[in-house]
């Protein structure tokens, strides 16, 4: 291309010498130069031109959304949100947009930049609120959602989305609950429903089905509760000896308090005599 691009320049200055110089020359020669000319700038544009108007195409192909792209981007949304935060998988939400473009771009081999993600993730959201202000007004007739399915696991998962309320055409007001809540309530009505239709039912319903039959225990088990069982014999006697230990023992000191009392009752009595004598011998009650 250097020498094509020399060549090139040295034709357009040679063209603009011969036109400045207003120098006297064929028509055919002036023809065969304009063609010249005309040539070199072709192929110079070619080479040239479709080099940026490929990278311009390829950013504004990164920059639009398929309907694809979009669902693919809430569903990865969807499988990431949950490993957000510290000692997980992202620090924050530009980490998790982060791997989800390079998803997107493995996936589609449509380049995608995380900033690109987050953008078209809240503008999803923003019709979403503006879509559902608009059907929360009564006399308005109901507008489609895109995505619709794809937001509403997305709003069970974030905490900080608030559940969608919906207002029929006479005013009242619902909020919208996950398909979990759902499933229940509609389980417990229509089993209140059952509950209140026949007694036939009822009476049949109250028959009890066959317990399943509950796996026997192993040997290794048997031998297990066995041994605990012999452990616990074995604390209950040793607390059942020492008890009756300590009753014999205070039974013992119990008797040899009162022998004590008995032996010092006895020597008082004793030592009363002997005092009741001496009074007596000293006053003569002897002799009389």
């Amino acid at each position: 291309t250097t020498w094509l691009t020399s060549i090139a320049a040295s034709f357009v200055c040679l063209f603009s010498a011969i036109h400045l110089c207003e120098m006297d020359i064929t028509p055919s020669v002036q023809q065969l130069l304009s063609t010249m000319s005309a040539m070199v700038t072709t192929q110079y544009a070619e080479q040239h031109v479709p080099e940026h108007s490929q990278m311009s195409e390829q950013r504004s192909t990164g920059c639009e959304w398929t309907a694809g792209e979009t669902k693919l981007l809430l569903e990865y949304y969807q499988q990431y949100f949950s490993q957000i935060g510290p000692m997980k998988k992202f620090k924050n939400k530009k980490a998790m947009f982060a791997k989800i473009a390079a998803d997107i771009t493995e996936a589609v081999g449509v380049p995608k930049t995380g900033d690109q993600c987050c953008i078209r993730y809240k503008t999803v959201m923003r019709r979403k609120r503006s879509a559902a202000a608009h059907n929360s007004k009564s006399r308005n007739s109901p507008c489609d959602v895109p995505f619709e399915d794809d937001i509403a696991r997305i709003r069970w998962l974030d905490d900080s989305l608030q559940p969608e309320e919906l207002r029929d055409s006479s005013g009242i007001v619902s909020i919208k609950r996950p398909p979990r809540q759902a499933s229940t309530s509609q389980a417990s009505g229509s089993q209140e429903l059952t509950s209140q239709g026949s007694t036939s039912q009822e009476s049949t319903s109250t028959t009890k089905e066959p317990e399943p039959k509950k796996p026997k225990p192993s040997a290794s088990r048997l031998l297990e509760m066995n041994h605990f069982f012999d452990e616990m014999r074995k604390i209950q006697e040793e607390k059942e000896k020492k008890r009756t230990e300590r009753e014999n023992e205070r039974r013992k000191r119990h008797q040899e308090r009162q022998e004590q009392k008995e032996r010092i009752r006895q020597e008082k009595a004793k030592q009363h005599e002997e005092k009741m004598k001496l009074l007596s011998r000293f006053l003569g009650l002897d002799n009389e």
